[in-house]
């Protein structure tokens, strides 16, 4: 599964690509079998309508490279490994595919850009988080997207077992200490495990454990701030669904702390002039790298059209010139800039219309 940088970095790229044309083929795919049998075909008639539609535009002898380039690539997916939807985008000098963690509408694009704002947008607004799941004879590690199991992690280390670092030995158990540094060992190891999971693809992460090993673990652990949720008890033998059913309310509140404390951040900038509510406003700070923290609505949208440092709101999203939803632009530029983006329910920035910006200086 592609990780969330590289998937970022993907999109990004994609969203710069200007052609003509671009083809972006998006359909919602199935985990797992037989469900996914269906998707090759769905596939395919989106393939075929992209076609159709290529014919009917372009002149045929200039657009067949494209058709056998979007055809060849389809053919190349491996439908075994499908997550919640895929995307097609395809070009003169573009071939690429991704699976993806969100829900998509089926559809056939085909327009000077590819259409992956909806993708980004989706992806911006789903809780993604890891459970870390440890004991003294074992470690899982299972990732999750709010309240659904994305998989559980099944590499060279996870799932870890203890066979070798954990004594049996009942003098070895005696000895005061011995036991203490059998664990210690084995929760390096489960540690280090992790952290090459974390660092290529960071999320939130919810620690599993009785109190003991919670304590022992976070001792121990290298990025003790990755974990931002705690589960108590041994979950050795909780199944997948089970494990999630009680992560993600844990997780929920998370959200909720990291919201209320964004709202106070807000409150705290207004009061030293460093919050900016005007949409032209933000989008000059987040151009200029200026940024620190972002608030925004979920599901708030806003087509404009920007000229120079002028941003004007339109209503229709296809007016010339004009970004569809200038929202997810400020968005970009802030987090490519090192500034934090915090989605927020609806109607609880009412005052800000919506929008709000903590700004550097």
């Amino acid at each position: 599964m592609e990780n969330q940088p590289s998937l970022r970095a993907k999109l990004h790229q994609l969203r710069q690509t200007s052609s003509d044309p671009c083809i972006s083929i998006l359909l919602n795919t199935h985990r797992t079998f037989p469900d996914n049998k269906q998707d090759e075909i769905v596939l395919k008639n989106l393939v075929q309508e992209a076609e159709t539609r290529l014919l009917t535009t372009y002149e045929k002898r200039d657009i067949l490279p494209v058709i056998e380039k979007m055809k060849q690539l389809a053919a190349s997916v491996d439908h075994r490994y499908n997550l919640d939807s895929l995307g097609l985008f395809v070009s003169r000098d573009t071939a690429e595919f991704l699976r993806l963690p969100v829900s998509v509408t089926d559809r056939v694009n085909i327009g000077p850009n590819f259409a992956v704002r909806e993708i980004v947008r989706a992806i911006n607004q789903t809780e993604r988080y890891y459970l870390l799941v440890v004991s003294q004879q074992k470690a899982r590690l299972l990732e999750a997207k709010n309240d659904q199991l994305t998989r559980e992690i099944t590499d060279d280390d996870f799932p870890m077992t203890n066979d070798n670092l954990y004594s049996t030995h009942a003098l070895d158990r005696s000895l005061a200490g011995v036991e203490e540094n059998y664990l210690r060992e084995f929760f390096n190891r489960v540690d280090k495990a992790f952290v090459e999971v974390y660092r290529a693809n960071p999320l939130p992460t919810i620690l599993a454990a009785d109190q003991q090993n919670h304590s022992h673990y976070r001792q121990i652990s290298d990025i003790p701030d990755a974990i931002v949720a705690y589960l108590s008890g041994n979950r050795d033998n909780d199944k997948p669904h089970e494990l999630i059913a009680d992560a993600w309310p844990a997780m929920r509140a998370h959200n909720a702390r990291q919201q209320d404390e964004a709202l106070q951040q807000l409150d705290l900038a207004q009061s030293h002039q460093k919050a900016l509510s005007d949409l032209q406003d933000i989008f000059l700070a987040a151009r200029d790298g200026r940024a620190e923290l972002l608030l925004v609505e979920k599901g708030f949208l806003q087509p404009a059209v920007v000229i120079g440092d002028s941003v004007k709101i339109v209503t229709n999203a296809n007016a010339p010139g004009a970004s569809e939803d200038i929202i997810d632009d400020i968005i970009e530029m802030t987090m490519d800039n090192g500034g934090k983006v915090v989605y927020l329910d609806p109607g609880q920035l009412t005052d800000y219309q919506k929008l709000a910006l903590v700004v550097r200086y």
